[in-house]
């Protein structure tokens, strides 16, 4: 297929690709400086989603970074900002919260250090995830991040029900990460099904196998009910540029439709009722 371009458009997209290269050079030098002060003062992390995967799994430069995403030990997150900031990075207290702070360097590169994981607080807690990690090795640095079964679990978690499918983007991780890992998938639908969130784990991976024909997504057949249509729709809506205000909002029906037991609903509903 040949797609005409028009010159302005070109110097464009020339312009955004040379700034998207730089920006991924600049978090590749910055990347293992972070990691490094975390190992060297022993702080119980694992590096999430795109902060390690751009540098694992995908061609340098190929998969947009906006932060990197960190989880950290409750006993262990004074000394993982102390150790930030000693690399020059400082707090934005205007994006920090309770459970999660944001440090900032001159530059503009953005580390979350996070002790929850908003939505998936009571179906992932930190505490259990971190006693599920390995070690990859990154630009000379062994990063922590999480075991593949438990990474997969927390990628399709993260699209299906913190962006309620709305964000392509993420369907595009997983489906790299089921093409270049070796993941025991009768392990994570054991996970899944124990956690109650079999569709909402599985549905992310059979939509990889229709959109880009992954031989382990094509293994899937998930009846989501009542949030087919709502799903649908934002996964169209994904493709807009404009922020569509329908899609917010079944951005919060979606997670309660698809978990798989009542107690997970009503816990889901709680929370977002309590924040």
């Amino acid at each position: 297929m040949n797609l005409r371009i028009s010159r302005k458009n070109r110097l464009v997209l020339e312009k955004l690709k040379k700034r998207e290269k730089n920006r991924f050079l600049y978090f590749q030098r910055k990347f293992p400086k972070i990691v490094k002060a975390l190992n060297n003062k022993k702080i119980n992390y694992a590096v999430l989603k795109g902060g390690y995967l751009a540098f694992d799994i995908y061609p340098a430069g190929a998969r947009y970074l906006s932060d990197i995403d960190i989880i950290v030990a409750e006993k262990d997150s004074l000394a993982a900002v102390r150790s930030l900031y000693e690399e020059g990075f400082r707090e934005d207290k205007k994006k920090s919260n309770k459970t999660v702070t944001v440090m900032t360097d001159v530059n503009g590169l953005e580390v979350e250090l996070a002790g929850e994981l908003g939505v998936l607080k009571n179906i992932l807690p930190v505490e259990e995830l971190l006693l599920h990690t390995a070690k990859v090795k990154i630009g000379g640095q062994k990063v922590r991040v999480l075991n593949c079964e438990y990474n997969l679990l927390h990628l399709c978690l993260h699209a299906s029900m913190t962006h309620s499918f709305y964000d392509i983007s993420k369907l595009v991780d997983i489906n790299e990460f089921l093409k270049t890992k070796r993941i025991n998938m009768e392990k994570v639908e054991t996970l899944a099904k124990k956690k109650g969130v079999f569709r909402a784990v599985f549905l992310p991976v059979e939509l990889c196998g229709k959109l880009w024909q992954n031989n382990i997504g094509l293994k899937y057949n998930i009846s989501t009910g009542l949030a087919d249509k709502l799903i649908k729709y934002n996964l169209e809506s994904a493709l807009k540029i404009e922020y569509d205000k329908r899609s917010a909002f079944y951005g919060y029906l979606i997670p309660v439709l698809i978990a798989d037991t009542w107690s997970l609903k009503f816990k889901m509903i709680k929370d977002y009722l309590i924040k």
